[in-house]
């Protein structure tokens, strides 16, 4: 799997690929990410006859599928990772505790386990053939989610706000110089509506304080998609295969240990991959 970001062009460069070896997981797959339509550097689509400048893309590299099941009872089954989604989603927009609150008095499907995903796992639903387009443009905005299994509705009035909590968190304090409390909390989320994975104020302070109006802070709030089961495709048991790469046992995939040292645009970071070497290997993306 591969995730195209569309904020720079410019990035240092790691590339991988699959470990034909690693088969230790049968019902476990790390899903692809949806993407079918290669672009050329200015974002507009290419044909394949087009696209040799851009071999590697994600469009062009066959990974899991995304696959999934509708239960029939308000829960989704994602087939490739086994983890079990609530389709549709509350349509209040709460800061993180309150949203943790419903999760834990919340029955569906039978079960009262449901769980806040991790940003990892609330990313694996991502669908990267979704398209955020501007009101005047008349086009249809497409989400970054399966919606034949998912439900999910744009705002009218403010088509960009679809993110939803995770529960992965961190102190922002670094980035934003505030010390006040331990640091103020961020938590990690994920957009459907425009793709991108944010962090956003929790509305606690990193010593578990809560944030007043009088400490002049906007906590906007996010939606709840909740989980329940568990994946070990994000566990990160990596292994140093001694030879310049390391493989990650939780999702078979090689990376090359090192990265390329030097910054290079996007064409050329394809072009690097497509050509690399290491270890023998010659499918390196």
């Amino acid at each position: 799997m591969s995730i195209v970001f569309n904020v720079s062009l410019f990035s240092v460069f790691m590339f991988t690929l699959l470990n034909p070896v690693y088969a230790q997981i049968e019902t476990q797959k790390l899903p692809d990410t949806g993407q079918s339509v290669q672009y050329d550097v200015k974002g507009k689509p290419l044909s394949i006859s087009n696209s040799s400048l851009y071999t590697g893309q994600d469009a062009s590299i066959e990974g899991n599928s995304l696959s999934y099941k509708d239960n029939e009872d308000g829960t989704v089954t994602d087939l490739n990772t086994g983890l079990m989604w609530q389709k549709s989603h509350d349509t209040t927009k709460r800061n993180l505790a309150d949203s943790i609150k419903v999760i834990n008095n919340m029955t569906l499907g039978g079960y009262d386990d449901w769980r806040l995903p991790t940003i990892k796992e609330l990313y694996s639903l991502a669908n990267c053939d979704g398209q955020l387009m501007k009101p005047e443009s008349g086009q249809e905005s497409r989400p970054y989610l399966d919606t034949a299994y998912f439900d999910f509705n744009y705002d009218k009035r403010i088509p960009f706000a679809g993110a939803f909590w995770s529960s992965t968190v961190y102190n922002k304090s670094a980035v934003q110089n505030f010390t006040a409390h331990g640091g103020l909390q961020g938590g990690f989320g994920f957009n459907f509506a425009d793709g991108h994975i944010k962090s956003y104020e929790t509305g606690l302070f990193f010593d578990q304080t809560t944030i007043q109006k009088s400490d002049h802070m906007f906590v906007p709030g996010n939606f709840v998609r909740a989980v329940r089961n568990t994946t070990t495709l994000y566990d990160m048991d990596y292994i140093d295969n001694n030879n310049g790469t390391i493989t990650d046992q939780s999702t078979g995939l090689m990376w090359a240990k090192n990265d390329s040292g030097q910054q290079m645009d996007w064409v050329k970071a394809l072009a690097f991959a497509d050509n690399a070497l290491l270890a023998g290997y010659s499918d390196w993306r």
